[in-house]
């Protein structure tokens, strides 16, 4: 395999692992040029109001960024100088059974930007039907063919880049905590829709699918956002280091989840609550909250606490390896 392959393998595995992907999520939108820029009270709604997505219909809008860069030290590429790394957006794009991935990395400096672009060997895009291009600080991506990967290179080519003004789903980010021990690094906003399932259907198994449908139905969500959270700026050698030496899971880092039912709230309130108290959840309290907590398997012996609260026509999710942080998660949602 080519060094150079290596290296930039390396680099976009670090950059990963710092900002972990656990979930696929998805937002559709095809607005106008907002004037002005929608504000909302929520810092962490305001970031993904100001920022810019591809002039044309998404499906898959994930956002990840920090209060300061995310370091990658020179000698976990390697490179001749540290790389800083601001923020990763992705976007996807469906059309019947074809699903496009782009997206756009940007970085700190043109120098960093330009440095990761000449280590791409000539060989991959061809390879890996995938396509390439370094603007400045920023390297953007497209990985597929037809309609939709097509609309997508003509977006970003032609520099067609609106900002993301969906009202309902940044109201739904609102309702995600941003605070001092929970700084947000990624947020996701999914608006199912029963072909978006289709899609995901395949790669999920049967029984996860037949889940999945019976959620689609019962709760009838509208608009699901996802914030991926750490009490503390994102290092990524330490995170590494915490990998290595299998520590990961006592850092604080978590997840929340807020999903808007059309439910009306009453009546999905109440039919919610009687069935986590008639199930595997055992209620507990936090403060003047009512929430329910159930353990889901994390792997390699270890059980993950999942708490999860009904207010109105909405439910609210935290997880985290460490239950306190959960606990924290939950109590700083906005309802």
């Amino acid at each position: 395999m080519h060094k150079k392959w290596l290296s930039l393998s390396r680099f976009f595995t670090v950059v990963l692992l710092s900002m972990p992907l656990f979930i696929l999520t998805a937002a559709r939108a095809s607005p106008k040029v907002p004037d002005p820029v929608p504000q909302v009270s929520n810092p962490l709604a305001n970031e993904l109001a100001n920022s810019k997505v591809p002039d044309i219909s998404l499906d898959l809008y994930l956002y990840f960024h920090q209060g300061s860069p995310f370091l990658v030290e020179k000698n976990l590429i390697p490179s001749p100088t540290d790389i800083h790394v601001d923020s990763l957006a992705i976007w996807g794009v469906a059309n019947g059974t074809r699903y496009t991935v782009g997206g756009a990395l940007t970085f700190s400096t043109d120098a960093d930007a330009s440095f990761i672009y000449s280590q791409i060997p000539p060989w991959i895009p061809k390879q890996y039907d995938l396509w390439t291009k370094l603007s400045n600080n920023i390297i953007y991506f497209v990985k597929g063919s037809g309609d939709p990967a097509d609309r997508l290179i003509s977006a970003i080519s032609n520099n067609k880049f609106i900002r993301y003004d969906d009202s309902q789903a940044l109201g739904e980010v609102s309702t995600l905590p941003d605070g001092n021990t929970t700084t947000p690094f990624g947020v996701a906003i999914f608006k199912p829709t029963q072909a978006a399932l289709n899609l995901l259907k395949p790669y999920i198994g049967t029984n996860s699918a037949d889940t999945i449908d019976s959620i689609f139905t019962w709760v009838k969500p509208e608009v699901i956002a996802v914030g991926l959270y750490s009490s503390q700026q994102i290092d990524v050698g330490n995170l590494i280091q915490n990998i290595n030496n299998n520590t990961f899971w006592e850092a604080d880092i978590g997840g929340v989840v807020s999903i808007n039912s059309s439910v009306p709230g009453f009546l999905f309130s109440l039919i919610a609550s009687k069935y986590m108290e008639t199930t595997k959840y055992t209620k507990v309290r936090l403060g003047d909250l009512t929430a329910y907590k159930v353990f889901i398997d994390g792997g390699w012996g270890r059980t993950i606490p999942v708490l999860i609260n009904v207010s109105g026509n909405h439910i609210f999710a935290t997880v985290s390896e460490q239950e306190s942080y959960a606990d924290t998660l939950m109590k700083s949602i906005t309802r």
